[in-house]
Formats: structure tokens, C-alpha cells, sequence
């Protein structure tokens, strides 16, 4: 996990309606369960989303949370995703760094550049207030608002600076560019 779940003590609480995944990162997640399956259960791990604007995209399946930090969103499902560990961490990148590979190896696009998004191949920086929440409806009362990180969005270029190397240098070398 990052540097904020430790902060925060947030236990992961971004994840805890699993996460939308591309065709990238399901073969990456694929590829860690083949080549890992001792971590694993024989049991699906994607599913299609039924929930309003996000119906019919792909996510990480959840699975139910032991237990939920002090300050976990009263309108959040008491859910996790299915590759959270009971202490909170991701298994696909606990994975990789026991196995000596780049920690973000397996981990979907958009969980290791969260808060940030990815759209068209475009960073889009985290929101700035809570108005901006595109996740805010009658009967829910937003998502990256009401998540611990949110208020540290000030400074996210130096915060998530590894991350946005990392990216970048992915998405260059999916180009057929040079990593350099």
C-alpha cells in the first residue's frame, strides 16, 4: 500500500468496492495468480459493476471486511477488495516485493495511481473540494471526498511523484518507446 494507508490509518478504505480494472491489468493480475497460486484461492476475482454510472465495467470482486477503521464512510459497503489482506495491504503488490519484483508489477493502473486518474491516457490530478466528487448522488454521499487522502491533495505532484515516474514509464514503454 502506499504511504498514505500507513498516515492515515485508513486500512485501505479506497478499495473497498474492489477496483475497475482494464484488460491490461486483469492480464497482469492473470499472470501473478499463475506464476503465485499459493497466495490464492481457486475463485473468480473480476465481476461487471452493477452500481449507477459505472454499470457494465469490469472491477475486482469484494469480499466482506473484519472490521472497519474509526473514520470508514457510514455509506460505504463494509466491503474490501478480494486482494486485501486482513492487515490491509494489497496481496499483488506484497507478492511482488517478496518476490523481488517492482511492487506495482501486478496492482491495477488506477489503484497505484490513486487518488489520481487516468483518462485517455491523461493524468488527471485529485479532486480539490468536495464539490468536485463526480460520486455524490441523493442516496450516497461521494467517494474521494470522503476518503482521508483527500485532504492531502495539495502538494499531489511531489506526493505521488513515484507514481507518476512509474506511469509514465509504463505508458512509454507500452508505446514501444524507449524506457529512458
Amino acid at each position: 500500500m502506499k504511504n498514505c494507508f500507513e498516515k492515515f490509518n485508513c486500512g485501505g478504505m479506497c478499495c473497498y468496492d474492489g477496483v475497475y480494472v482494464t484488460e491490461s491489468d486483469i492480464e497482469r493480475i492473470k499472470e501473478c495468480i499463475k506464476r503465485y497460486p499459493e497466495y490464492f484461492k481457486k475463485e473468480e476475482y473480476f465481476e461487471t459493476s452493477q452500481w449507477k454510472d459505472y454499470k457494465g465495467k469490469l472491477k475486482t470482486k469484494t469480499k466482506n471486511r473484519d472490521s472497519v477503521p474509526n473514520n470508514y464512510p457510514e455509506h460505504f459497503e463494509k466491503t474490501k477488495c478480494i486482494f486485501q489482506m486482513s492487515d490491509g495491504r494489497c496481496i499483488l503488490e506484497y507478492i511482488a516485493l517478496k518476490n523481488n519484483e517492482y511492487k506495482w508489477k501486478y496492482k491495477p493502473t488506477s489503484c497505484y495511481l490513486f487518488p489520481l486518474k487516468c483518462v485517455k491516457n491523461r493524468l488527471i490530478p485529485p479532486i480539490e473540494n468536495k464539490e468536485e466528487d463526480a460520486n455524490i448522488y441523493d442516496d450516497y454521499d461521494g467517494y474521494e471526498s470522503c476518503l482521508p487522502c483527500f485532504k492531502q491533495n495539495k502538494n499531489y505532484k511531489e506526493t505521488l511523484k513515484e507514481e507518476i515516474e512509474f506511469y509514465k514509464r509504463f505508458k512509454e514503454n507500452k508505446e514501444g518507446k524507449r524506457k529512458d
